[in-house]
């Protein structure tokens, strides 16, 4: 059995997180992890595509109430430059085994891909003549290869779509529906607006989400399909 893919379109996004769910309690049964530390879940690979009222929910942080993650706020603190200088102050054995903010601001130590894609983002207002090359990555392979502890996301590409507007694409190897998919989002786009779309007065008109691997962890499906079956999207 291959892993289903889906489409999901949608401007509402809670209502796209329980179609999210729902299509991967379709999902194919999978062990991820390692020998030591395995994970079992069931898994698809899903292409959501948010507009309208969903792009201004997400601005909100306008989360489902029965979404677990309940911490936004500190969450979209970790995307800031203030709180990166007080984490470089914890002892290493306080530290994640990489940021996203770390990655995307301080690529390989130093390049700040943001400052990159805002001044990208500028030239194209400027010119009139979008470009596809706009778009930071968090892999760094002499890290990242055979590590259990790599980056889920992948990459983010922003296009100007004219008149102030722009398209927002993430790509990702690997995510929990469950636990992570709405406050990735809202933490992502917080920072985007922060250090790239603010500074050249842009806002987004549609957010494309490709996830290679989505899944819900075993011991989520219970609570998952509770939540799906009350929300009447089983049968859809």
């Amino acid at each position: 059995m291959l892993t289903p893919h889906y489409e999901v379109i949608s401007e509402d996004f809670n209502t796209a997180w329980l179609q999210v769910l729902r299509n991967c309690l379709k999902g194919k049964p999978i062990i991820f992890g390692d020998k030591e530390h395995t994970k079992h879940a069931l898994d698809t690979s899903q292409t959501i595509i948010l507009k309208g009222n969903a792009i201004q929910q997400i601005e909100k942080w306008t989360i489902h109430p029965d979404n677990p993650f309940k911490l936004v706020k500190q969450y979209c603190e970790e995307f800031t430059w203030e709180y990166l200088k007080a984490y470089d102050l914890k002892p290493e054995d306080a530290k994640f085994a990489y940021m996203y903010f770390d990655r995307l601001s301080r690529y390989n130590g130093f390049i700040d891909q943001l400052k990159e894609m805002k001044d990208d983002l500028a030239m194209q207002i400027a010119t009139g003549i979008s470009s596809n090359r706009s778009q930071a990555i968090t892999w760094e392979p002499e890290a990242d290869m055979g590590n259990v502890a790599s980056p889920c996301l992948q990459r983010i590409r922003i296009r100007h779509e004219g008149d102030g507007k722009v398209s927002v694409h993430f790509s990702w190897r690997s995510r929990d529906a469950w636990g992570a998919w709405q406050s990735n989002l809202i933490a992502l786009i917080d920072m985007i607006y922060r250090y790239v779309l603010d500074p050249n007065d842009s806002i987004i008109e549609v957010v494309m989400d490709s996830n290679d691997s989505i899944h819900v962890y075993n011991p989520d499906i219970q609570v998952a399909t509770s939540l799906v079956e009350k929300s009447f999207f089983w049968g859809m």
